[in-house]
């Protein structure tokens, strides 16, 4: 379907920067050291459903015909369309990846990315997301245990964030997109209370489960 390179981010003078988008688990990092082909749907269960791993769209070339069977870019996304695009390619394609800088793109310090988290919208999408890749594709338990465990993580911070900029009604849509692919959404977000920022966590819990009794009767 598509293949990319090694991208250098860089920032407002040109200068390289560190790339933030660095791989959790250093095992698994090691599939970017060296070149490599995968099928797409093993691409996605192992990496493509826990984040985009594509760092930029300018380091990629595509299949043209593939981009127009799949529909094109999806417009109901307004942060994570790119990641919805891979995946979609993926789905009955293959990936090619070259471990070489041939791209450069632009950090800046107040990215749309971080605007995302702060709003909630990344947590919304996030969900949205996973509940795409579950429509399309069989994902291990495991995996989807690890990437529901990373949402909730994601959620709870921007939400107890001193900058946080989630509302009610953004809250009501992160919790309706969290509730169609998580059965254990409060059990989950209690099991992360623990984490810091103690009292807001307790109060975001309380709150799901609030939801959750008012949906249920």
């Amino acid at each position: 379907a598509f293949a990319y390179c090694k991208s250098q981010p860089v920032n407002a003078a040109d200068e390289k920067v560190q790339d933030d988008l660095v791989w959790p688990n250093p095992e698994e990092a090691q599939h970017w050291q060296q070149d490599y082909c995968n099928a797409g749907q093993d691409e996605i269960e192992r990496f493509m459903v826990i984040r985009c791993t594509v760092p930029n769209a300018s380091a990629v070339v595509f299949r043209k015909s593939v981009f127009q069977d799949m529909g094109g870019a999806p417009l109901h996304f307004r942060y994570a369309g790119d990641w919805v695009t891979w995946i979609s390619m993926l789905i009955d394609h293959r990936i090619c990846y070259v471990n070489k800088v041939w791209n450069y793109h632009r950090k800046h310090e107040a990215t749309v990315t971080s605007g995302a988290a702060l709003d909630g919208r990344w947590a919304e999408e996030g969900y949205r997301v996973l509940s795409f890749v579950l429509d399309q594709m069989k994902i291990s338990p495991p995996q989807i245990e690890r990437v529901l465990d990373r949402l909730m993580v994601k959620w709870m911070a921007s939400w107890v964030h001193s900058e946080c900029r989630i509302d009610s009604e953004r809250q009501e849509a992160i919790h309706t997109a969290a509730a169609v692919v998580d059965p254990r959404l409060v059990r989950r977000s209690a099991k992360n209370i623990m984490l810091s920022r103690f009292f807001r966590r307790c109060q975001m819990t309380c709150d799901l489960a609030k939801r959750r009794f008012k949906t249920n009767t």
